[in-house]
């Protein structure tokens, strides 16, 4: 039997293979250098549906860059119980993950969100400042299943 079968044989005949699998992550690109070009707070990003109804707990990594000046973008989530565009809604918590992006270090955040099965992302200039037009926003969902 080969070294890692035998380990989990032995976490699971013990009782332990729930400390095992709570180590398990799993990480959805959210944003993958997408840009939030235009200026002004119409301007938004909307990523891909994620599926989120077997997560424990989650993650949220992002960061914003521009050549030509810096980013001014929030980051908000949606939540939905199917995917179809007419059910999506903010939580009561707002779903807000940041709500004023202005500097191109990452950002590392925990969310909570609802549990419903799908969950996407949306970029927004903030209207605050003049978003530069060449900024990208990258970001990922850890999810600990």
């Amino acid at each position: 039997m080969k070294k890692a079968a035998c380990v989990f044989m032995f976490l699971f005949l013990f009782g332990l293979s729930d400390v095992f699998a709570e180590t398990m992550w799993r990480r959805e690109t959210v944003f993958s250098n997408n840009l939030v070009a235009a200026q002004g707070a119409t301007a938004e990003t909307i990523s891909q549906t994620i599926i989120v109804s077997s997560g424990k707990r989650f993650g949220f990594w992002c960061t914003a860059n521009s050549v030509m000046g810096l980013p001014s973008i929030r980051i908000v989530y949606e939540q939905a119980a199917d995917s179809s565009d007419k059910t999506w809604a903010t939580p009561p918590t707002g779903g807000l993950i940041t709500a004023t992006l202005i500097t191109e270090r990452p950002i590392v955040i925990d969310i909570t969100p609802t549990t419903v099965k799908f969950i996407r992302f949306k970029a927004i200039s903030n209207g605050l400042y003049t978003n530069s037009t060449d900024t990208t926003v990258t970001a990922y969902l850890f999810i600990q299943d």
